[in-house]
């Protein structure tokens, strides 16, 4: 006959096993997979079925708001609401009395600056996509034309090239490549909020003969209403037949209108620098 005490001690071991097992775990796999300009949807994985609580703040200290979702299961979607717009937000997610802070980081996004629709970008992407967070955009001249007034890009990390595709890019107002002043068109890094800057790369080539003959990464090219934020051009060594230098950001300031550019990065730009 079985001890009970020992039978006892099994039991007590077992579930201090499973115990453990959870505690001091993080979920796995989480996304940003849309948004707007007052809320966001977060995807992720917890390592058993469970219940779970987004606790989310503007401040790095305090997380006094929450979003729950009593779904018990172990892949979650969750949106949370009533946020301001362009604001950096910090997140935490409690699941089955576990606290995942991001190693203490928190996990973060930037709500959008106009109303409209959210479109993703990456390199893993495809131009025949629909620019969804799972079916992305590849390039940024196909990804311009797809965007209207209040509609933010949002660009995954990753070193993009390719003449006419990711670098010597027109933004024109004749291709309505404006927004509105109440809801401008933004590029933005999908994880600005962690202050990661997506690049696109020159690579040094010659690019003169490109559009309006320049050598640039983005020409703003009459167009209006437009927020570039955490974005990263680099590497063009090379002058226009006419002398002109070379420029990551180059604007028409004749004609364009509320360009804004936020956290933004270029080098190696010869020979400017």
């Amino acid at each position: 006959m079985v001890n009970r005490n020992i039978l006892l001690l099994v039991v007590v071991v077992l579930l201090v096993v499973a115990v453990e097992g959870v505690f001091g775990q993080e979920v796995q796999n989480l996304r940003v997979v849309d948004a707007g300009n007052t809320w966001f949807t977060v995807k992720f994985d917890t390592p058993i079925a469970t219940d779970v609580t987004v606790f989310y703040s503007t401040s790095f200290y305090t997380f006094g708001n929450s979003a729950y979702s009593g779904t018990i299961t172990t892949s979650h979607t969750i949106t949370v609401n009533n946020l301001n717009p362009d604001t950096l937000y910090y997140f935490n997610i409690l699941f089955s009395g576990n606290t995942d802070d991001n190693d203490g980081k928190h996990y973060r996004f930037v709500t959008n600056i106009g109303n409209g629709n959210t479109y993703f970008m990456s390199n893993e992407g495809d131009d025949i996509n629909d620019g969804s967070y799972d079916s992305p955009f590849r390039t940024l001249n196909y990804a311009k034309d797809q965007l209207n007034p209040g509609d933010t890009l949002l660009i995954m990390d990753g070193i993009y090239t390719g003449f006419g595709e990711n670098v010597c890019i027109d933004f024109r107002d004749s291709d309505g490549n404006s927004g509105t002043l109440d809801n401008p068109i933004t590029y933005r890094a999908y994880n600005a909020g962690y202050g990661m800057h997506p690049i696109f790369d020159g690579q040094f080539n010659d690019m003169y003969g490109g559009p309006s003959g320049a050598n640039y990464i983005f020409f703003i090219f009459g167009a209006k209403n437009i927020v570039f934020d955490s974005l990263w051009v680099r590497n063009i060594d090379h002058e226009t037949s006419t002398g002109e230098e070379v420029s990551g950001f180059r604007v028409l300031y004749k004609s364009s209108d509320n360009i804004a550019f936020r956290n933004c990065y270029a080098s190696s730009l010869m020979p400017w620098g």
